[in-house]
């Protein structure tokens, strides 16, 4: 995989200059050695992540912004927050500077607070049945 990714920059670095790693499908340990292969995005936070989990992965449904920033220092790189046309939001400092609270830092039992991915599909109202096929009771 390490392959892939620095392959990936060196071939399509000048026409695809932003290369991004997913810790929900490589795992944050994974993903933040990628960092030094090439990439130069970190996934991003999300809550009740739920495609990569239904296809399998099992690295998390939540990842808060002060671990997000704390996985990318200790790669030896600076976070910053883009919109979603990689445009500058927010350029963070070194660790010593403070880092503003986001609200989803302070969330202790994410599935608590949204529900697990587990349970959205045990839920009834959210179960999909191609047209034609739906079973009456």
């Amino acid at each position: 995989m390490l392959r892939l990714y620095s392959t990936a920059r060196l071939m399509l670095g000048l026409d695809i200059p932003n290369l991004q790693a997913s810790w929900v499908k490589e795992g944050l340990r994974t993903s933040q050695l990628l960092l030094s292969c090439g990439v130069n995005d970190l996934g991003g936070t999300l809550m009740n992540e739920s495609i990569s989990t239904a296809a399998g992965a099992r690295h998390g449904q939540l990842m808060t912004p002060a671990t997000l920033r704390r996985v990318i220092r200790d790669s030896g790189r600076l976070p910053v927050q883009r919109d979603t046309c990689y445009g500058t939001i927010h350029e963070f400092g070194e660790a010593t500077d403070q880092d503003s609270s986001e609200p989803l830092d302070a969330v202790q039992d994410s599935d608590a607070l949204f529900g697990s991915y587990e349970a959205l599909t045990r839920d009834p109202r959210f179960h999909y049945e191609p047209r034609g096929l739906r079973v009456v009771s």
